[in-house]
């Protein structure tokens, strides 16, 4: 089945065949038809009609902005925006939270002529991976109404997976746009850290923190990228970034992408320890002999140095336990009279009874300031430093252009059940390079599978021409049949 990309959408209102209005009203649609069961939105854009006639008036008088002139657009409720629509984490001591302003990206999203269609839900504070918030309760993977759709941007996934918008906004800090991208058959970026701009995005870890796009389609996330990339004076690890942007990335969808590519399997991120990981190990073994008949050079297996050092949570802290309390009331600073709390002290006292985010919470309120705790630098920078050098060496040792691996090693857990096999995520979160997630099918018990390709620092071209080949040369993707 073909997917109908953003670049249909704009073909179809160029030709008069449908108009931005016609599509926000069928996208509202099928919110308003699919969300009280999967639970996947928030709030929908009061002004969504409105905006959108007005960019189709536009149209007729001078033509589209971009590809993305009057498209609906998904946006993870961790990304600030404005129009009457509150940013709320999911949590309580944010439901208040109305900015009069728009967090970097999504202003570059409205400049390119982008409808913000809604907001989606997201795991509480987007820590975790089940996607359960306090505000919008637990989303359900529309695969399997038993089964969780994957976190913390498990609302933006379903919501693109079923169609209730267009095109979606993810953020990820250890996985939270690949695990739930895996688990919904659809395409996630995390991008380069400093390739997108973080400003006006509630924070978890900002070492590791990135928004990205979800889409059903590699071309969509190309357009996506084309408009949020750039430099951003209020996040200055943005200026890496300079001189690193293609003029469009969807000049890297290429069918024959994948011919001469040197893909090396990390073996070690392949799990056959249960029943139901030998099930996504067969389904990844699959797609990569797959690669192979699409031309690739298969390096099988290829060791990741250091792999077991930066993944050993008891010796390298996750960097939000140290970094959340600055980050956080940084933004407060940022949203300035519009914020609905004082200090992450206030945050703090609100989750509690919240035993998931309560722990990490008191964590960062009682931790060092992290400019400050030279302990906890060292060891972030140890642990970044390990994951990488052991992905380039790996690189450069096989001469590969990307690493592969299950983006996560067990399918969806049921609801209420722990997430495990998260490992993979972990080294592009490390090493803060980007990687893409694509649908690699289904186990047999029709649970969604993704594999994740890899790549060093903004090499995102190269990702998105290996990542396109493949989806094109298996077509694996499949839409949920919702009963």
């Amino acid at each position: 089945m073909k997917e109908t990309t953003v670049f249909d959408l704009q073909q179809a209102m160029n030709s008069g065949q449908t108009s931005s209005q016609e599509l926000a009203s069928k996208y509202l649609e099928r919110i308003k038809a699919l969300n009280d069961r999967l639970r996947a939105i928030l709030c929908v854009n009061p002004n969504a009609h409105e905006i959108a006639a007005a960019l189709d008036r536009e149209r007729k008088r001078r033509g589209p902005r971009s590809p993305l002139h009057g498209i609906p657009v998904i946006v993870k409720d961790s990304i600030t925006t404005k129009d009457n629509m509150p940013t709320t984490a999911g949590t309580r001591a944010m439901e208040s939270f109305k900015s009069s302003k728009d967090a970097f990206l999504v202003a570059k999203l409205r400049q390119a002529g982008a409808v913000i269609l809604a907001k989606s839900n997201l795991q509480e504070l987007s820590y975790g991976f089940a996607t359960n918030s306090t505000l919008g309760g637990q989303t359900l993977n529309p695969y399997a109404l038993d089964r969780q759709p994957g976190g913390s941007s498990g609302g933006t996934a379903v919501a693109i997976t079923t169609e209730m918008g267009a095109v979606g906004l993810g953020e990820d800090t250890a996985g939270s746009i690949r695990v739930p991208a895996a688990f919904n058959s659809i395409v996630g970026i995390r991008p380069t850290v400093g390739l997108i701009s973080r400003t006006g995005m509630v924070p978890l870890a900002p070492s590791r923190d990135t928004a990205g796009p979800m889409t059903r389609t590699v071309t969509d996330a190309a357009i996506l990228l084309d408009v949020m990339a750039g430099y951003d004076p209020a996040d200055p690890i943005t200026a890496s970034s300079v001189g690193k942007i293609p003029e469009t990335y969807t000049s890297f969808l290429k069918e024959d992408g994948l011919r001469g590519a040197r893909i090396g399997v990390v073996r070690a991120l392949v799990s056959t320890e249960t029943e139901t990981a030998v099930a996504v190990s067969a389904v990844i073994n699959t797609a990569i002999e797959k690669m192979r008949s699409l031309g690739a050079a298969i390096v099988d297996p290829v060791e990741v140095t250091y792999l077991n050092d930066f993944n050993n949570r008891d010796r390298y802290v996750f960097e939000a336990s140290i970094e959340w309390r600055p980050a956080f009331n940084n933004f407060l600073k940022w949203a300035g009279r519009d914020a609905p709390i004082q200090n992450f002290t206030d945050l703090a006292e609100s989750v509690k009874g919240n035993a998931l985010v309560e722990r990490v919470v008191g964590l960062s309120l009682n931790a060092a300031e992290a400019e400050e705790d030279i302990s906890y630098l060292r060891t972030i920078a140890i642990a970044q430093k390990l994951a990488e050098l052991g992905a380039l060496q790996a690189m450069a040792e096989h001469n590969l252009d990307a690493l592969v691996y299950p983006a996560v090693q067990e399918p969806p857990a049921k609801i209420g059940e722990r997430q495990t096999g998260t490992a993979p995520t972990t080294l592009a979160a490390r090493a803060r390079f980007p990687s893409i997630v694509v649908p690699a099918g289904f186990t047999e018990n029709k649970l969604p599978v993704g594999i994740e390709f890899l790549a060093r620092a903004f090499e995102e071209p190269r990702l998105i021409q290996l990542a396109y080949a493949f989806e094109q040369g298996t077509g694996y993707r499949r839409p949920p049949s919702l009963p």
